[in-house]
């Protein structure tokens, strides 16, 4: 059986999925920032999508939030390859 893949031309940061998850449990940027040990700018950039999930800032999220960390990395390494691929592109 075939896998299909869902392809989209949307560029997406996990921080756009981040936001809406925090915002349904209640929960500020900084308040959040607070929670793992992170700066308010570095969740301010996460957001944005201007600074990459790291490994150990998506166990912190697993652990607060029990969404696993796979699922964080696996937004941002789709994100982050989408990225090249649109700058590829237009290098073309």
């Amino acid at each position: 059986m075939a896998i299909e893949q869902y392809e989209t031309d949307a560029i997406i940061p996990p921080g756009e999925s981040l936001s809406e998850e925090l915002e349904v449990r209640g929960i500020s940027p900084r308040e959040f920032a607070k929670q793992l040990g992170v700066s308010s700018r570095f969740m301010n950039g996460l957001l944005l999508g201007e600074k990459p999930l790291t490994a150990e800032v998506a166990l912190k999220m697993e652990q607060a939030l029990g969404i696993s960390a796979r699922t964080w990395l696996n937004l941002e390494t789709f994100y982050r390859l989408q990225l090249a691929k649109h700058k590829q592109a237009k290098s073309a």
